[in-house]
């Protein structure tokens, strides 16, 4: 775990790289792939656990940073900081949801991974 979880100043542009190009892929025909291929080897049996890891490690990356930035601040500021992480990640959430396409946890949407965010982010407010 340590490994992973030094303090990284490109947590933050790596997984907002990850969660656009992994949407990118949805929204030029992996999400066809992902409800319609035919399931008859290991990758097309397991195809939306393998694919949606890309949407994953985006969540794991940004909470990560969401994480090290709140512990680093001081204690007045870490309830602004969580209320300022949960508005904004609702915000985008549906502005995804209203232009891109609504919450998939099958897909592990990039409307996903913001609801997903500012849920885990409300609970700790």
């Amino acid at each position: 775990y340590h490994i992973i979880s030094y303090h990284n100043t490109t947590h933050d542009a790596t997984s907002f790289q990850c969660d656009s190009v992994y949407q990118c892929l949805l929204s030029t025909g992996l999400s066809d792939f992902i409800f319609t291929a035919p399931r008859t080897s290991f990758f097309s049996n397991n195809r939306e656990g393998i694919c949606s890891l890309l949407g994953y490690s985006g969540i794991f990356l940004i909470s990560e940073s969401i994480g090290q930035k709140l512990f680093s601040l001081t204690e007045s500021c870490r309830l602004w900081f969580q209320i300022a992480v949960t508005v904004t990640s609702f915000g985008l959430m549906f502005v995804t949801i209203w232009t891109i396409e609504p919450i998939s946890r099958r897909l592990v949407n990039l409307s996903y991974c913001l609801w997903t965010i500012a849920l885990n982010s409300a609970f700790y407010l």
